[in-house]
């Protein structure tokens, strides 16, 4: 009787101690989660102002109007949706493919490995979105005839390769990957992270065993990384598409906050609500089309 005593006493220290391992993020969670979500919820079915006679804001009911008119008459924001989806489309891919390039490259051994998963990691620590996006309109772009969205610059490159003679052509889509090199890396510490952490626990004898076998490195990728890094794929899907959802320079949420700085904040809220559902809906799909054959093959 004894031992069962003590045996729930420590059931229960294990469940306080995990719910009070979860209480700053519950608290997070309620303040600037749940909270925030409510209110833009009540905004987005109201016409919100600033009241003249009070400090704060002054709501009127104004039922399903701010979504008639986002969905039937502003053209800006289905434009807006279209063209993020349609980024989507290309950005995922790439940020993926570059992710899992550079997270087996950093798992060899080699000198300095510590330094280059560090550089690479660098970003995220050091740039937020808003960080990124003042960088790259105030700092790089000085030069007004090109006026390249890319952190890193192509002008030498550019007119060294047309010099040679190159046709423009081949010139346009060098520079226009090079030019993105530099961003993607920016978009990918978190990815990286996650594939290194995986490849991590893959058990060397695996590899071992299918040297013995007479496997060579592609059958080894396609027969044990491969599936091994399945399911952290699909997380860093889902992480991406969330992540190119709510970057700054998305036309949407640039749209938004430009409705937000001209207080429309009824039209901003609704514009907000639609946008949250057509990004649940597209993790539902990525979800209901990837989970089931990422999981068989993990």
């Amino acid at each position: 009787m004894t031992g069962r005593l003590k045996k729930m006493s420590v059931e229960r220290n294990r469940v306080r101690a995990g719910w009070l391992f979860m209480l700053p993020w519950l608290i997070g969670l309620v303040s600037f989660f749940i909270v925030p979500l409510l209110s833009s919820l009540r905004y987005s079915f109201s016409d919100v102002s600033i009241s003249p006679e009070s400090i704060g804001l002054q709501t009127k009911f104004v039922g399903l109007f701010n979504y008639e008119f986002i969905l039937l008459r502003d053209a800006v924001f289905l434009r807006s949706v279209t063209d993020a989806v349609l980024d989507l489309l290309y950005s995922v891919p790439v940020v993926l493919v570059f992710s899992i390039f550079i997270g087996l490259l950093l798992n060899q051994k080699f000198r300095g490995r510590a330094f280059m998963r560090a550089v690479f990691f660098l970003p995220v620590i050091i740039a937020s979105g808003v960080v990124m996006k003042i960088i790259q309109s105030d700092v790089f772009t000085q030069n007004t005839v090109s006026e390249a969205s890319s952190l890193f610059q192509t002008g030498a490159i550019e007119e060294m390769m047309t010099r040679a003679g190159l046709p423009q052509s081949i010139v346009s889509v060098i520079t226009a990957v090079t030019g993105g090199v530099f961003d993607l890396s920016w978009k990918s510490g978190i990815q990286i992270l996650l594939f290194i952490s995986t490849l991590q626990g893959v058990p060397p004898s695996w590899y071992e065993a299918a040297s013995i076998e007479g496997a060579n490195a592609w059958d080894s990728f396609w027969k044990i990384t491969f599936p091994a890094i399945s399911p952290t794929s699909l997380l860093v899907v889902v992480y991406t598409v969330i992540d190119s959802f709510t970057d700054v320079s998305n036309p949407v949420m640039m749209n938004m906050l430009e409705r937000f700085s001209s207080f429309y904040y009824g039209f901003a809220s609704a514009s907000a609500m639609l946008y949250f559902l057509a990004v649940m809906l597209i993790i539902g799909l990525i979800f209901l089309v990837f989970s089931r054959r990422v999981f068989h093959n993990a």
